[in-house]
């Protein structure tokens, strides 16, 4: 039994076998499967204050500047093997492994939503000194199985369903201004490859109790433990590292992965050990004056 292909144009039936509508002359898709289970990534980014930045700009204005945004954050996903499902009209959901499986498509979306909050701070730069309002962009990741493909009869074009989907959504809601906020699936695939902070519980919408998320971030306190004299101020004037919190804790995150993995790859392996020591006489350290202070 083979199942009925319509015309995605104008809805016509064409003969069987045909390559073109005989209605329209539009293409006929081939008959793959219209679904299929997945193992993916979602991302979704987010103008923060978006009706703010609505109501300050005429409606060309807006129309630029969104455009710009969108363009620039699809180049960035496309660059790390993404696929660009949707424009939200203040913001982008991409999903990184469908159709084309990628086994690290967790890492890939990492890349992705630092290199995004990075064109969208140069951009942001430009939008300060025309327009005078502050343009930052909130990222949320989460990692699991999904439905993916083109959901419907009609040209809905690819996309992706399930919960992770809506937990993706959910992450970016709570994330940081200008910060990427990971669901704890995307951490676990992530946790040996990317930096990141300690795991917080948060209440989110549409869930009966608190997940764990994690955002990619350090903080300086920790820094100075591991290097001498750190001077946070001259890496962020370097852009290697931006600062992504301001209390309680004054927290940072690195522009991007590979500024980490160079940094470490870098050490010889004597230093790494010894980097190692101090990192956990650091996390102990702390932990003991958190439980004194309690």
């Amino acid at each position: 039994m083979t199942a009925e292909v319509a015309c995605r144009t104008c809805g016509g039936e064409p003969r069987a076998g045909a390559r073109f509508c005989d209605a329209c002359g539009a293409p006929i898709a081939s008959t793959q499967p219209s679904a299929e289970y997945k193992q993916v990534t979602v991302l979704f980014a987010d103008v923060v204050r978006s009706m703010d930045i609505a109501s300050t700009l005429d409606a060309e204005r807006l129309r630029e500047l969104m455009a710009q945004m969108f363009e620039r954050s699809a180049a960035v996903v496309l660059r790390y093997g993404g696929t660009v499902s949707q424009f939200t009209g203040d913001g982008i959901m991409a999903v990184f492994g469908a159709p084309t499986t990628l086994e690290d498509h967790a890492f890939r979306a990492c890349l992705a939503a630092l290199d995004i909050q990075s064109t969208t701070r140069q951009l942001a730069a430009d939008v300060q000194r025309c327009d005078g309002i502050t343009l930052q962009l909130r990222i949320g990741l989460n990692s699991g199985q999904v439905i993916a493909g083109e959901i419907g009869s009609s040209a809905a074009g690819y996309t992706t369903i399930g919960k992770q989907v809506g937990m993706a959504q959910r992450m970016e809601s709570i994330a940081p201004h200008g910060g990427v906020m990971l669901g704890e699936s995307t951490a676990r695939l992530v946790e040996n490859t990317v930096e990141l902070g300690e795991p917080e519980l948060v209440h989110v919408k549409g869930t009966a109790e608190a997940v764990p998320v994690v955002v990619m971030r350090f903080d300086a306190d920790l820094l100075s433990s591991l290097i001498d004299d750190a001077d946070v101020t001259s890496l962020i004037d370097a852009q290697l590292v931006d600062q992504v919190r301001f209390a309680p804790r004054v927290e940072y995150s690195f522009r991007h992965p590979l500024i980490r993995t160079v940094a470490y790859e870098s050490q010889l392996k004597s230093d790494r050990a010894q980097l190692h020591q101090r990192l956990a006489s650091a996390i102990e350290s702390r932990a003991s004056a958190d439980e004194n202070a309690r």
